[in-house]
């Protein structure tokens, strides 16, 4: 009895949790919007026990410590912003897409999120991801609602609900922006 109990303390020492963080928290440094929801995002769900990787939280930023977080990471959470400086986009950034390549090849399920203003409009993120290549069309989108504290608390249970789902973004084998008329495609948009 004892050497079982033993044996069962000392397996599950060995037994690494299946990710290290609950949720990567993807968006652009560059929209001030997405700055402040990733930040709120982040505390309140530490609020909820869920730990989050946030670049600006970590030790190391770079894209290696970014990979890692995705694939360590049970869910990403998309914070699509948008923006009247094209720059600043979601998709227009490269890196946002690139976390969002690593998600999907490492099979994560990634849940787009956009401020409440935003519900109207998620069809035009969803195509302009397709021209980048990415593919949400499947995806459960969420928004935040940070009017009052029980909207927020209700829009954040129904993140960590739509993050119990099957992943569903894809890659697509040919982005609608780099396919033309007449057959051949544009270069890299880097």
């Amino acid at each position: 009895m004892v050497v079982a109990f033993l044996l069962r303390r000392k397996y599950k020492a060995k037994v690494k949790p299946r990710w290290q963080w609950d949720f990567f928290l993807s968006h652009t440094q560059q929209n001030g919007e997405a700055k402040t929801l990733a930040a709120d995002l982040f505390h309140e769900m530490e609020k909820l026990g869920k730990k989050c990787w946030l670049d600006v939280k970590m030790e190391k930023q770079d894209e290696d410590a970014m990979k890692h977080g995705v694939e360590n990471s049970h869910c990403v959470l998309a914070i699509i912003t948008g923006g009247d400086d094209l720059e600043k986009r979601y998709f227009e950034r490269r890196m946002c897409r690139q976390e969002l390549q690593w998600a999907i090849e490492a099979e994560k399920t990634i849940v787009p999120v956009v401020v409440a203003d935003d519900k109207k409009i998620v069809g035009t993120y969803i195509e302009e991801g397709q021209k980048k290549g990415i593919d949400l069309k499947g995806c459960d989108f969420k928004h935040v609602d940070r009017s009052n504290p029980t909207m927020l608390e209700a829009s954040l249970k129904l993140i960590i609900q739509a993050a119990a789902g099957k992943p569903k973004a894809r890659i697509m084998e040919e982005p609608e922006s780099q396919s033309r008329a007449d057959g051949s495609q544009e270069g890299p948009s880097c």
